[in-house]
């Protein structure tokens, strides 16, 4: 990434070289600074040294930002240490919990998938069909009606509105049938 206050950025776009004191202040060194620390050359040698003196400049100012760019992406910052922490081998204690609890899921999984059955098994049709593809396959609203006038044209007054509302329904019946399920178990 650039970065246009390094020192390479200041460099680059000046005229003059830049260096760079270590309080921070910043003194750029003149084609008119060389002439006048060098009156023994003409100009036009004065100008072709400087020039020179420029591009070396500029050159090693370039590697040690490509030193420095490369080194920051070779490093860790501590945000990303915790994530990449978490791709680490496991433990064996940790192997063998996850397996147990992946055991747990499946059971639960099973006892839920058998619940979502019934549950949506209390929907209508549509409903059903509605609520399926806004939850399971991400549809927006706008979408699920596009969809269903693409595939039924003489359905072609189904509006977003009437999708909402029969997505919401059926969240609704869901709602109240997972709330019986819970309060009587055993049913």
């Amino acid at each position: 990434m650039f970065n246009a206050k390094s020192d390479y950025a200041i460099n680059k776009k000046n005229e003059g070289i830049v260096t760079r004191f270590a309080d921070g202040t910043i003194h750029v060194y003149t084609l008119d600074d060389y002439r006048r620390d060098h009156p023994d050359k003409t100009d036009a040698e004065a100008q072709a040294d400087f020039h020179l003196l420029k591009e070396m400049s500029d050159e090693d100012y370039r590697v040690t930002d490509r030193a420095n760019c490369n080194y920051s992406r070779r490093t860790v910052s501590f945000e990303n240490f915790e994530r990449l922490s978490k791709d680490a081998v496991p433990s064996r204690e940790d192997e063998l919990i996850a397996t147990i609890d992946h055991h747990a899921f499946l059971e639960r999984r099973g006892q839920m998938s058998k619940q979502t059955q019934s549950a949506l098994a209390t929907l209508t049709e549509k409903q059903r069909r509605r609520y399926e593809l806004y939850i399971c396959e991400g549809l927006k609203v706008g979408e699920i009606v596009e969809r269903e006038r693409l595939e039924s044209p003489d359905m072609a007054q189904i509006t977003h509105q009437s999708v909402s509302e029969s997505i919401k329904a059926a969240e609704k019946r869901i709602n109240k049938f997972l709330m019986r399920q819970q309060n009587n178990p055993a049913k």
